[in-house]
């Protein structure tokens, strides 16, 4: 509908400025019709309730759910905004923690407010900005988790999210800001040429050979440098002894790994100049 079409509709004094609210907003001239018809009939005892009121809104709790893209046994008519909330802010189980955005709609605030008041529940704050940005199980980056629970939230800004297919993360479950999320990233413990645990249809060694020919066909006859890592020292304590086994594993099973999958990767492609650069052991 155009937008001078919906203006028509309001019969506000022209020579006023009109700030709507949720208190108090400017009615249209359907709705002003419908409201005196409907008291005029039952001023006169000739209203029909279910046919005039019930079904009425009914209609509106349709349109609703269609707004919504949800049920329509989803939508429930209230008189007040704070009498919903407050049916919300009763569910909240004792002890649980509420988000809200800063500067809120009072009647949207005021009964967590008063349930935190209460000691049933805590209220946090955020600016909206970080609410909008934060990531959750329907947002676009949400979805490219293996998966992402019901009621689930990363807030924002995420630091860095890494591997995100490979992740799981239950129901009801917040990660707070400046937070990194990475898959585990360890096949040394098997073959060079065992599938991935996480992704049986390939191993390293194809992985790796996928990448070499894709940059063979762009660019032929190109060294293929294999970059030797170090293992995550997450298992070994800072003390002499487990640093000395964080070594042990360094320059023994975790570079004759590095090195098979080299070998394989030169018996595989015979004609490539294949060379292993080990940083690991470098570092050591």
């Amino acid at each position: 509908m155009p937008h001078q079409a919906i203006l028509a509709r309001f019969a506000a004094d022209p020579s006023l400025v009109y700030l709507n609210t949720a208190t108090y907003g400017l009615l249209p001239d359907v709705a002003v019709e419908r409201m005196v018809k409907a008291l005029q009939d039952r001023q006169r005892g000739t209203g029909r309730w279910i046919e005039d009121w019930d079904l009425c809104g009914e209609a509106c709790r349709r349109a609703a759910a269609e707004l919504l893209k949800a049920e329509i046994d989803e939508v429930a008519l209230v008189p007040t905004v704070s009498v919903a909330v407050a049916s919300v802010a009763g569910a909240v189980p004792a002890g649980g923690e509420v988000l809200v955005a800063s500067g809120e709609f009072t009647s949207v605030i005021y009964p967590f407010l008063e349930a935190e008041r209460l000691g049933r529940l805590s209220v946090r704050e955020a600016p909206l900005g970080e609410l909008v940005g934060a990531i959750g199980p329907d947002t676009r980056r949400g979805k490219r988790f293996g998966r992402l629970g019901a009621g689930s939230v990363i807030c924002f800004p995420p630091n860095t999210l890494f591997n995100e297919q490979y992740i799981h993360i239950g129901e009801g479950t917040m990660f707070g800001p400046q937070i990194t999320l990475s898959a585990v990233n360890f096949v040394q413990d098997q073959s060079p040429d065992s599938p991935y645990w996480h992704e049986p249809a390939t191993s390293p060694l194809e992985a790796a050979l996928r990448i070499i020919d894709w940059t063979q066909a762009r660019a032929p006859g190109a060294a293929v440098n294999i970059y030797e890592t170090w293992p995550e020292m997450d298992g070994f304590p800072s003390g002499p002894a487990q640093f000395d086994a964080w070594l042990t594993l360094m320059t023994g099973d975790w570079h004759s790994w590095w090195v098979d999958l080299t070998e394989m990767i030169r018996q595989a492609r015979p004609d490539l100049d294949v060379r292993l650069i080990s940083v690991g052991p470098r570092i050591a």
